[in-house]
């Protein structure tokens, strides 16, 4: 099997003359709306006009840069698209709407295309609720599994491939997903904690055992590792890549430190071509890259974030209090479904906190319309609805007084409801929270799953309608 990086988690797999693309990003940016881009990282440009002929898409799972419309529009659409049969209807409409065939498959099911045969499998049950329709796919050839590979994607890997392995499957090469997306300088983005709370901090030999040594001692038949995921910056807001982003180096430090199997970090345009325990590496001259500067580089020049909002002519004073009243009929949605959450159990399972026991109010949306008019959005626990307050009260008094909260901008919030932009775009960007739970009890990780393309659908299909 031969592997050439796209960057990011973009691949082209190719086994004797088949090519099929694996969540393809050909463009240099990508994101919903011309107000935030973010672009691949190492920097680089794609010739799809000199790529080589392509048999099947296959899209692991409908995030945008998985599954990204600009990309695909590059491609003749006559290659079939194969996606998972849980990828929310509203997704695999767009694709249709674009003149595409999807062909939906079952989970354990296969494709099969010249000698290559392509499984689904639907990852891990442990794996965070809105990665759950996320699959991993496992790639070998008609005859056999030598030099097979298993691509992880967004998600934990299938038992099946692990301590369940019942089917006798002996994946060689893993194209493992580092997600850790550790900001640096202590930008406040994403899983940033604004509480100085003791918690099992990210550094660079847990990302290793994670992403390397736990799927060594589950899969022993591995050859080889290859890194993937959380590689792009942000255009004019956060140019600054994620630490741990250099594949390179972080897989020569991982072999030199294992005995008996090796790991891999590519960089757009790299290919790989493994035979066993060999691995030749070449490149392909229709990928161009043109990062110039290292990312340490990068690290050093870094500086925290935006002061003001990314969509500032979403809200005005004219439309102000008309926003308000929108924002607070939108929450009586996300009021029902705030208790069936585990954040919700962690917000009543929190009875204490700096000043004592805690009342009902638990959770805090602190919107910002400029920085003297703020707005307090409270989630009541026993009313299990949001009260609305307009307050005075600076962030530090805020974050003093309810143990669990996200801070941004109205206009930002905004463009979620409206289909602009969707939450993740938002959270590695501009957004801050605080929380007392772990990270995946956090309040920005509940808006992952109620902001969901297969929660909101509607939202979904307006974010698509915009990039007609």
């Amino acid at each position: 099997m031969k592997l050439t990086y796209l960057g990011h988690q973009g691949w082209m797999i190719t086994h004797q003359k088949t090519n099929i693309l694996i969540d393809p990003l050909l463009t240099e940016t990508f994101g919903n709306s011309p107000e935030i881009r973010f672009r691949v990282y190492p920097h680089r440009t794609i010739d799809v006009s000199r790529m080589p002929s392509i048999s099947g898409i296959f899209i692991t799972n409908e995030h945008l840069d998985h599954c990204h419309f600009d990309s695909l529009a590059k491609l003749p659409k006559s290659i079939p698209i194969f996606v998972g049969n849980l990828m929310p209807l509203c997704t695999k409409e767009a694709l249709r709407k674009r003149g595409f065939t999807v062909n939906n498959v079952s989970n354990m099911s296969h494709v099969f295309i010249d000698d290559m045969k392509i499984s689904f499998f639907l990852g891990s049950s442990e794996t965070a609720l809105w990665e759950r329709r996320v699959y991993n796919l496992y790639i070998t050839s008609k005859t056999n599994q030598a030099n097979s590979v298993l691509i992880q994607s967004d998600t934990l890997l299938n038992e099946l491939f692990t301590e369940k392995n019942t089917l006798d499957l002996t994946p060689e090469i893993l194209i493992a997903t580092n997600n850790s997306q550790i900001t640096p300088h202590g930008n406040s983005k994403i899983h940033s904690n604004m509480l100085p709370i003791d918690e099992e901090k990210e550094n660079g030999l847990r990302i290793l055992y994670e992403i390397i040594n736990s799927h060594k001692n589950s899969i022993p038949s591995l050859n080889h590792i290859v890194l993937s995921g959380s590689n792009y910056t942000i255009d004019e807001i956060d140019e600054c890549p994620f630490y741990y982003a250099d594949f390179k180096k972080l897989a020569n430090v991982a072999t030199q430190l294992s005995l008996d199997f090796f790991v891999h970090g590519l960089i757009p345009g790299e290919v790989v071509d493994f035979n066993k325990l060999e691995a030749n590496y070449t490149e392909v001259d229709w990928i161009v890259r043109t990062t110039e500067k290292s990312s340490q580089e990068y690290h050093d020049e870094c500086e925290d974030g935006l002061m003001g909002p990314i969509f500032k002519n979403l809200v005005d004073k004219k439309n102000l209090s008309s926003t308000i009243k929108n924002i607070l009929v939108s929450f009586e949605d996300m009021s029902k479904i705030i208790p069936l959450s585990s954040f919700g159990k962690q917000l009543l399972n929190t009875n204490e906190y700096l000043s004592g026991m805690l009342g009902a109010e638990r959770f805090v949306i602190h919107l910002k319309y400029d920085k003297n008019q703020h707005y307090l959005f409270c989630y009541d626990v026993s009313k299990s609805c949001f009260v609305f307050y307009k307050s005075e009260k600076t962030l530090d008094d805020i974050i003093r007084k309810f143990p669990y909260g996200i801070s941004l901008f109205i206009h930002d919030f905004v463009a979620i409801l409206e289909g602009h932009i969707q939450i993740w775009e938002l959270s590695v960007a501009n957004i801050k929270q605080w929380y007392l739970s772990s990270k995946y009890q956090s309040p920005i990780m509940f808006l992952y799953e109620y902001f969901s393309e297969h929660i909101q659908q509607d939202i979904a299909r307006r974010v698509y309608e915009r990039q007609d």
